[in-house]
């Protein structure tokens, strides 16, 4: 529970801070080292630096992992070629049982999954729906649990779409005028922040906790852009 409850308190710049700090914990240790190695162990600089190597990767095997935005469903919030890092830890271990996710996502998260339509991709939306909420659109407004709601820099860029006729589609309607639908439980209702140009859960529906693969904490590039996500 108290490791539960210092996840759960943690923000963007806190994770940042975590990696940062880890990162230069790794380098300052192994510079320290080889500037002052005692003089039996100059024979085991080789193997230092192995070792350093090995903890950085296994850094990013399990902490961190950087992203390129390939596509503009989350304009304005990330733009294509937007370089961003990912805590992949936010939710708990990618992939674990629900038991080791010691986080849930919250309304406004911007959440990392493995769609339905391919397990190999990476795509990124914002949560929007906690499951056991009810959510519909009407003329292109978002409401859930009854309540008009907002999450993020929203907009329409196009036209209104056209209704979606997908038979696996979880939508009773078109993309921005769709029937109530309850998230069903361990699962997260997403959707992209460019309304018009996004393929979220009003086509694949609700995102399952084990689909989650972490939470873009940080953007590093392009140098104009960097900053926290919102």
């Amino acid at each position: 529970m108290l490791l539960k409850g210092f996840w759960e308190s943690l923000d963007s710049l806190d994770y940042t801070l975590l990696a940062i700090a880890a990162t230069a914990a790794l380098f300052w240790g192994m510079a320290l080292l080889m500037a002052h190695p005692p003089a039996h162990a100059l024979r085991a600089r080789p193997r230092l630096i192995g070792l350093m190597a090995l903890l950085i990767l296994l850094l990013r095997a399990l902490l961190l992992e950087p992203y390129i935005i390939p596509s503009p469903s989350m304009d304005p919030t990330l733009m294509v070629g937007d370089h961003v890092l990912v805590f992949k830890a936010a939710w708990g271990w990618p992939g674990a049982s629900h038991w080791l996710c010691w986080r849930k996502p919250k309304p406004g998260d911007l959440v990392v999954f493995l769609p339905p339509s391919s397990r190999r991709e990476h795509w990124v939306k914002r949560c929007v729906a906690l499951p056991g909420e009810v959510v519909f659109c009407r003329h292109g407004q978002l409401w859930v649990g009854g309540q008009r709601r907002s999450f993020g820099p929203e907009h329409h860029s196009g036209p209104l779409p056209k209704p979606h006729h997908d038979p696996l589609c979880w939508v009773r309607g078109d993309r921005d005028d769709f029937a109530p639908i309850t998230v069903p439980p361990g699962s997260y209702w997403v959707m992209g922040d460019n309304r018009d140009y996004s393929i979220d859960s009003r086509f694949f529906g609700p995102v399952p906790l084990s689909a989650l693969r972490g939470q873009p904490f940080l953007r590093y590039a392009p140098f104009r852009r960097v900053g926290f996500m919102p």
